[in-house]
């Protein structure tokens, strides 16, 4: 498979189910498939690679995302960040210490004063 149909931010669905060692249903690949294309832009947007990912970049997405998402949504872009980077036999940027802290940042965060 080609690796720069990935650094696109208008990868389909089915080629995003081709990358997979797993079957997952429509609508998780569809969120797998959204959560990858926002990563893509995130990483266009700040002129880092998103192919392999660095862990700078990803703590940065997560950071950006921890402002704006739920922790369920922040863990499941990791999840799809993960299985791009497994498809293609690259080192997994989303187990690493650093990016383990700063999904800890988010879980640890004082919750919005309510209004």
């Amino acid at each position: 498979m080609d690796k720069s149909i990935f650094l696109t931010s208008d990868i389909d669905i089915d080629t995003f189910a081709s990358c997979l060692k797993k079957k997952y249903s429509r609508n998780s690949l569809i969120s797998f498939k959204n959560d990858w294309n926002n990563f893509v832009v995130f990483c266009q947007l700040h002129h880092v690679m998103a192919l392999p990912a660095s862990t700078t970049a990803i703590r940065i997405f997560i950071e950006k995302q921890a402002k704006e998402k739920k922790l369920a949504s922040i863990k499941r872009s990791l999840i799809s960040i993960s299985h791009v980077h497994n498809a293609f036999e690259l080192k997994d940027p989303t187990q690493t210490v650093q990016v383990k802290a700063a999904v800890g940042i988010k879980v640890t965060a004082p919750p919005a004063a309510a209004n």
